[in-house]
């Protein structure tokens, strides 16, 4: 439960993945969903198989751009993945995968029932909240509008648009620009020890820890 004293704060900085929705449940359906579709197109290679392959894709991805909004990229995942398997880039189904892959996830994205009913309580209390999340903003933006975040939060902060990811003080500190806010006058709230609390607390922000049930 998101039972925060929010006496003397003016202010929200907000995760989003499995802070606000589980996060595991929603990768694994679509990378499944990803998979099915691959073994349709390619009937001899097995299903272990792509799941190697599209691991593979996503370390190297990690590796070359670990400080990056861009080292989330399925997109990129599984064109490394297509590139290992057929030695050549396959454009078009690359572009279907990442597509398939997002519309799979956003079709098992469900608000968390605490996080909704803390989300209604800022707004009652008319508390500014600003989401701050590592990975693309497209994507983000499209999770935001199937949670019906849009409502809620006034502002986002991407690792895509700041060039940097959470524990980065400029994450934290561009969500404080956009709510024309000190580090006081917030609370961080997230369920990354190292990424959202840690990383807010070197701030001096105080900081509330969560996770999904």
């Amino acid at each position: 439960m998101i039972d925060i004293d929010l006496k003397n704060v003016k202010g929200i900085i907000l995760d989003i993945d499995n802070t606000l929705y589980p996060y595991a449940p929603c990768n694994q359906y679509a990378q499944q969903i990803c998979f099915e579709y691959l073994q349709e197109q390619f009937p001899d290679t097995t299903i272990e198989t792509f799941k190697q392959l599209y691991s593979k894709g996503r370390k190297n991805t990690h590796h070359t751009l670990h400080t990056q909004g861009a080292s989330h990229s399925r997109f990129l995942y599984f064109q490394q993945l297509l590139e290992s398997l057929l030695g050549s880039s396959h454009y078009q189904m690359t572009l279907h995968l990442e597509q398939l892959y997002w519309n799979a996830f956003l079709e098992k994205m469900e608000l968390d029932t605490q996080a909704k009913l803390f989300l209604q309580r800022c707004r009652e209390q008319k508390l500014p909240i600003c989401l701050l999340t590592d990975l693309t903003a497209n994507i983000q933006f499209r999770k935001v509008l199937k949670l019906g975040l849009q409502d809620y939060c006034s502002f986002i902060v991407t690792s895509e648009e700041a060039g940097v990811e959470k524990p980065h003080p400029y994450m934290f500190m561009l969500a404080l620009k956009k709510l024309n806010l000190a580090t006081h006058e917030v609370v961080m709230i997230g369920d990354n020890k190292d990424k959202d609390i840690k990383g807010a607390e070197l701030l001096g922000i105080k900081t509330f820890y969560y996770t999904p049930s």
